[in-house]
């Protein structure tokens, strides 16, 4: 991974300030997905621990403690449960029959007939011989 140039110590330009606070950000974020200790990551990087901890405390300032200084990061938390609507319908009391009367025929329907039978019949008795 190309790590970023750091400015000479002395400088204090705003270039260098923002080039600085960019290098910091860069080597939080590879320690964040490092895994590792802080002290680990900064013995195979080659980086001060205290500056480290330093600018952890300075971005957590700047930015108000939006970045956490945690090597994992937390679970999700679980999804809230969804309901849906529910219609409950006393089935102890049979529904009426539906009554049709086709060509001098009454049909007697019950809930879940079905459509395309009853087309059919009514189709049927439309028909006279």
């Amino acid at each position: 991974m190309t790590k970023l140039p750091y400015p000479k110590s002395g400088i204090n330009t705003p270039q260098a300030k923002a080039q600085r606070e960019t290098f910091w950000r860069d080597v939080i974020r590879r320690w964040k997905l490092s895994g590792l200790s802080k002290t680990d990551f900064c013995n195979g990087e080659s980086v001060s621990s205290a500056s480290l901890h330093f600018w952890l405390k300075e971005l957590r300032r700047r930015e108000g403690n939006r970045i956490r200084p945690q090597s994992t990061p937390k679970p999700a938390a679980p999804a809230k449960p969804s309901f849906v609507p529910v219609r409950v319908v006393d089935r102890a009391r049979p529904m009426e029959p539906i009554e049709l009367v086709v060509g001098g025929h009454t049909l007697r329907l019950r809930a879940g007939f079905d459509p395309e039978a009853l087309r059919q019949v009514v189709r049927a008795l439309e028909v006279r011989p």
